[in-house]
């Protein structure tokens, strides 16, 4: 963050991946990654797990812990804050963020509705806070490794034109909080909205806009979703198929994901 030498952070919802995401706060805390004159510190958390929140803090001698995130948004001394909660309270969430003139991280997807994220994009925009939303797969040695193939003029002269790009992506299904993903909301529609396509395959179309985004949009997308375990709005099966628009104007190439 320019001109930001202390990043001070709270974070909302430590399951899962507010769990990982600490841990990785505290290994950038620990080690020489930063310059000397810049520091981090993870000074409260917030869950709705009130032993937990509790335990949690004490294990990682976090200062402060509440179970209303509104209270840790009264903290002058936090600067930034980490959204990992589940989906249906981003937006909420976000809004009070930005409101208080916290600089944010938030997971994906960032709400329900295009309308939402407008909104949450116009509070960014008048608040001056830095966001940033968790494409992780943007970090990924792999993923940044293709890339930098792909925009190396001289190994892409030597693959020649791109026809076709192909994705198998999958994830642990159903949810049964065991496992990976320890808790169970991603399989209740009014908390995740839809399923593998919308909450785990934005990553997938992220990754395509990474890779190809200086030359490529999407286009015409069609997609067969299926239910094998019969959630109600969850699709656990999808085949996707896309047209990727040359922005110079040529023919442009064909996107299959399942």
């Amino acid at each position: 963050m320019k001109g930001l030498d202390e990043i001070r952070i709270g974070i909302i919802g430590v399951g899962l991946l507010g769990n990982l995401h600490n841990q990785a706060i505290q290994t950038i805390i620990e080690e020489p990654y930063l310059d000397d004159d810049v520091t981090v510190s993870v000074d409260a958390i917030c869950d709705t797990r009130g032993d937990y929140v509790k335990e949690y803090a004490d294990s990682w001698k976090i200062p402060f812990y509440f179970t209303d995130y509104h209270r840790l948004l009264e903290l002058d001394t936090i600067n930034a804050v980490y959204i990992a909660t589940p989906t249906v309270s981003h937006k909420e969430i976000f809004l009070a963020a930005a409101k208080a003139g916290k600089h944010i991280f938030i997971q994906k997807p960032l709400a329900f509705f295009p309308n939402d994220i407008g909104q949450m994009i116009k509070a960014r925009d008048e608040n001056g806070i830095h966001v940033q939303v968790g494409h992780v797969l943007r970090q990924d040695p792999g993923f940044w490794t293709v890339r930098s193939m792909i925009h190396n003029s001289e190994l892409r002269e030597k693959m020649g034109k791109l026809f076709n790009i192909h994705f198998l992506s999958d994830q642990e299904k159903p949810y049964t909080g065991s496992g990976f993903h320890p808790s169970t909301w991603r399989k209740d529609k009014n908390q995740a909205h839809a399923g593998t396509l919308y909450e785990h395959s934005i990553h997938d179309f992220d990754v395509i806009h990474y890779w190809f985004g200086d030359q490529y949009r999407f286009s015409r997308v069609t997609a067969q979703t299926k239910n094998f375990f019969a959630l109600d709005g969850i699709e656990d099966s999808v085949g996707v198929l896309a047209d990727l628009e040359n922005i110079s104007g040529e023919l442009g190439a064909t996107f299959v994901l399942t």
